[in-house]
C-alpha cells in the first residue's frame, strides 16, 4: 500500500511506483517540483546511479583484488618517533640549562607527536577501505567505487571502447593536449598526496588516459580535427586539409545599432541569418529594435529555415556565434547580441581585484589572466578582424609576448593586489609556469587544510553529549512559527540539529544580519535541548538586549510549559537569589542573562546548550569563561557583525558557520 519515488538520473520526470502488497500495481512520471502526476507509463528502465558497473559474479573477486593491493602497498617507518626520543640531550642537571633542555627537546617531541598523529590516521584511512572492500565482497558498492576501477577489473577503457564510433572530431586539439596534460600532471600529483596519507595505492595510475594513450584510443576511427588555424601535433596528420571559410561573431553587448549594420551588411551579400534572442520575450523585443533602426528580421516562435538575404530571429542559446562564407551562412547566438553577462550564471570567485571595465585600469598596471598569468596592462586597441572592428585589452607578458583580449572577455582578466613595492614576475604566454604555479598553491592549501585539520581535531575530541532526533513536540513548536523560514534558515537549522545530535561539542558560528531570524533559528535549538531534558542559557551583552530575549522566548514558548527567566541587575536581590535556586535544582529550562550569568555563584543542574548573542561585545575576562563553558556542552554563537578573528576562525573552518543571507520577505 506504500509507495516508492525514483529519480533516475537519465530521465526529466521522477517515476512513482505504486504498491499493491508487495506487488507493484501502477508507475506514474511526476514533477519532481511541483510534485504533479503527468501520467501513467507502461514500463520504466532504471538506470544505476554508479558509473563503476561490475558482474554480481565478480564481486568477490573484485573485493580481494582491492585487500591484496592494500596490504602490499602496507609501508612506512614504524621508528621514526622513537629514533627521534633516542636522539634527545640527556636531562639536565642544573636549572639554569633547563631552558636550553626546552628549545631542543620541544621541537623533538612535537615532531615525534605529529608523526604519530599521522600514522594513526593513515590507519583509520586503511581501515575504512578494508571496509569499503568487505562492503564490496558482500554484493554492495562503495560511494568511491569508480576510483578503484583499475584495481578491481582488467576491463577499463574510454568512450572509444564502449561505443566503437565511427567518426571522431576533435575541437581544437592543441588546446585538447594542453588540458590532458595539465589533467594528467594534476593527477599524477594528487595521486601521490593520497598513497602518502594512505587513501591510494600505485594501480591506480590507470584510471586516466595520458595524451599518447589518447592517441592510440582515437586511431581506430577517422579523425576531423576542428581548428581555427594548422597545427603539428605529434601523432595526428590532418590530411586532406579542407577550410570553410569560418569566422567568428564580433560581441555586440546590447548595440542593436551595431547589429543592425552588420546585419545589412550580410543580407545585402545573401547569407541565410539566424539571430538567438534566449527567450520568447528578448526575440520580439529585438525584433521591434531593429524594426526602429529599419532592419529586417521576423521572429519564429517554432523555428524555420531563412532563405537567402532573409533574418530569423529564434528563441534559443548558443555559447557563440559563427559565420560559414562559402555556405552563405550566419548564426549570431544570444550571447554575442546581449553579452555574456546577460544569463544567470553560478557566481565566481575571484582571488584579485574584480574589474567591472577596462577604465578602472592604467596603463602599467599588473593584471592577471585567469589562463595565462600576471602581465602588464599596455592599454587598449582597435583592431579589423574579418570586416568588422573589435576593441581589445593588450597585455604584455615575459619577453615580447602580448595578449588581446576583447573587452567581452573582461570577466577573465583581474588586477593584480600584491605588494607594489615587490612587482610580481611576469609569466610566458602559452608556458607551464602559470600552471605549476597554481598546483603549488593548491598543495599548500591542502597542507594548511592538514594543520587545520589537527587543530580542529584536537578540540572535536572531546565526547559531548548527543541530543536524540527530532520529537513530534518539536514538530509542533516549528509548526506554531506563523512565518515561511527562508532556505537559509532551513539550511541553518539542519546544520545545528546535526551538530547537536553528534557526541561531539558543538561550537557554531551563526551570522546573520539583524531581522534576518537569528533568534528563531537558536530558539528552535533551545526547544530541542529541553525536551532532551537539558538546561539553556541565552547568555546577551546589555541589560536592555536580555529583557527583549526573555519577552521573546516567553511568548514564543508560551504553550510547551518551559520555565523561562531572567537574571540581571534589573531583579532584586531576593528574586536574583530565588532564580539561582530553582536554576541548581533544575526548575528553570531556559535562563536569559547578562554577563551576571558568569557570576561563581550561578550553577546549572544539567546546562546542555549555550546561546552567546554578540560574543564580540563582551570583555577578555568574561570570554576565558565562555570559552570554559565551551569544553562542556554546546555552544551556538549569534552575530551580526563578528569581529575578524571569529570570522576567520569561521572561515577556515576551525568553528563551522551558519549564515543568513537571505531576508524574510516583507
Amino acid at each position: 500500500g506504500a509507495i516508492v519515488d525514483i529519480y533516475p538520473p537519465a530521465q526529466p520526470h521522477g517515476l512513482r511506483l505504486e504498491f499493491f502488497d508487495d506487488e507493484i500495481d501502477g508507475v506514474r512520471e511526476f514533477d519532481a517540483i511541483s510534485q504533479r502526476s503527468l501520467g501513467d507509463v507502461p514500463e520504466a528502465r532504471i538506470a544505476p546511479a554508479c558509473e563503476a558497473l561490475l558482474p554480481g559474479e565478480e564481486y568477490a573477486a573484485a573485493a580481494e583484488r582491492m585487500r591484496e593491493a592494500l596490504q602490499a602497498d602496507d609501508g612506512g617507518d614504524t621508528k621514526a618517533g622513537d629514533d627521534l626520543l633516542d636522539s634527545l640531550p640527556p636531562l639536565p642537571e642544573d636549572e639554569d640549562d633547563a631552558a636550553l633542555f626546552d628549545s631542543r627537546v620541544a621541537p623533538a617531541i612535537r615532531e615525534k607527536r605529529y608523526r604519530e598523529a599521522e600514522s594513526s590516521e593513515k590507519e583509520r584511512r586503511r581501515e575504512r577501505l578494508l571496509s569499503d572492500a568487505e562492503t564490496l565482497g558482500g554484493g554492495m558498492p562503495f560511494r568511491r567505487m569508480r576510483a578503484w576501477i583499475p584495481v578491481l577489473t582488467d576491463r577499463t577503457g574510454t568512450v572509444c571502447d564502449w561505443f566503437e564510433p565511427d567518426l571522431i572530431l576533435l575541437c581544437e586539439p592543441e588546446r585538447l593536449r594542453t588540458r590532458v596534460e595539465e589533467r594528467t600532471e594534476g593527477f599524477s600529483r594528487d595521486l601521490l598526496s593520497a598513497m602518502e596519507r594512505g587513501e591510494a595505492v600505485r594501480e591506480q595510475e590507470g584510471l586516466l588516459t595520458d595524451w599518447n594513450g589518447f592517441l592510440r584510443q582515437t586511431e581506430r576511427a577517422p579523425r576531423v580535427l576542428l581548428t581555427e588555424m594548422l597545427l603539428s601535433l605529434g601523432g595526428i596528420r590532418p590530411e586532406p586539409v579542407m577550410s570553410l571559410n569560418a569566422a567568428g561573431i564580433p560581441g555586440y553587448g546590447g548595440q542593436i545599432r551595431a547589429l543592425n549594420s552588420d546585419l545589412a551588411k550580410w543580407q545585402a551579400a545573401g547569407y541565410r541569418v539566424y539571430l538567438l534572442s534566449g527567450g520568447s520575450a528578448r526575440g520580439k523585443r529585438l525584433q521591434e529594435n531593429l524594426a526602429e533602426l529599419g532592419g529586417k528580421a521576423s521572429f519564429s516562435e517554432e523555428g524555420r529555415e531563412a532563405g537567402p538575404g532573409e533574418a530569423v530571429i529564434l528563441p534559443m542559446t548558443l555559447r557563440a556565434g559563427f559565420i560559414l562564407r562559402d555556405s552563405g551562412f550566419v548564426v549570431v547566438s544570444d550571447a554575442d547580441i546581449w553579452g555574456e553577462g546577460y544569463r544567470k550564471s553560478k557566481s565566481r570567485k575571484h582571488s584579485g581585484e574584480r574589474i567591472s571595465t577596462f577604465t578602472d585600469l592604467k596603463v602599467g598596471d599588473y593584471v592577471v589572466h585567469e589562463d595565462h598569468g600576471v602581465g602588464i596592462y599596455q592599454g587598449t586597441a582597435r583592431i579589423q578582424s574579418e570586416g568588422t572592428w573589435r576593441d581589445y585589452l593588450l597585455i604584455r607578458y615575459a619577453g615580447s609576448d602580448k595578449l588581446y583580449v576583447p573587452v567581452e572577455q573582461l570577466e577573465r582578466v583581474q588586477r593584480y593586489i600584491g605588494n607594489p613595492d615587490q612587482p610580481p614576475k611576469l609569466n610566458d604566454l602559452g608556458g607551464r609556469d602559470w600552471a605549476r604555479q597554481k598546483g603549488k598553491v593548491k598543495e599548500s592549501l591542502k597542507t594548511l587544510a592538514f594543520d587545520l585539520k589537527e587543530l580542529y581535531a584536537e578540540r572535536s575530541s572531546n565526547t559531548g553529549y548527543a541530543f536524540g532526533p527530532d520529537t513530534e513536540w518539536q514538530r509542533e513548536f516549528e509548526d506554531e512559527f506563523p512565518w515561511e523560514l527562508t532556505a537559509d534558515q532551513a539550511q541553518s537549522v539542519r546544520e545545528i540539529k546535526e551538530d547537536m545530535e553528534s557526541d561531539r561539542n558543538m561550537d557554531r558560528l551563526l551570522c546573520g544580519d539583524v531581522g534576518y531570524g537569528k533568534t528563531e533559528v537558536s530558539l528552535r535549538a533551545a526547544f530541542k535541548a529541553i525536551t532532551d531534558n537539558k538546561q539553556v542559557a541565552l547568555l546577551a551583552p546589555t541589560t536592555i538586549l536580555a529583557q527583549q530575549h526573555a519577552n521573546t522566548i516567553r511568548k514564543r514558548f508560551e504553550h510547551t510549559g518551559a520555565r523561562v527567566d531572567c537574571l540581571s541587575r534589573f531583579r532584586t536581590p531576593k528574586q536574583q537569589k530565588d532564580i539561582l535556586e530553582r536554576l541548581a535544582a533544575g526548575d528553570i529550562d531556559i535562563l536569559v542573562g547578562t554577563h551576571r550569568m558568569l557570576a561563581r555563584d550561578v550553577k546549572f543542574k544539567n546546562l546542555g546548550l549555550l546561546i552567546v548573542d554578540e560574543e564580540q561585545r563582551f570583555g577578555v575576562a568574561h570570554k576565558e569563561i565562555i570559552k570554559n563553558m565551551k569544553r562542556q556542552v554546546d555552544v551556538l554563537t549569534l552575530s551580526a557583525t563578528p569581529i575578524p578573528r571569529t570570522l576567520h576562525m569561521s572561515m577556515t573552518g576551525i568553528r563551522d558557520m551558519s549564515v543568513l543571507e537571505t531576508p524574510p520577505e516583507e
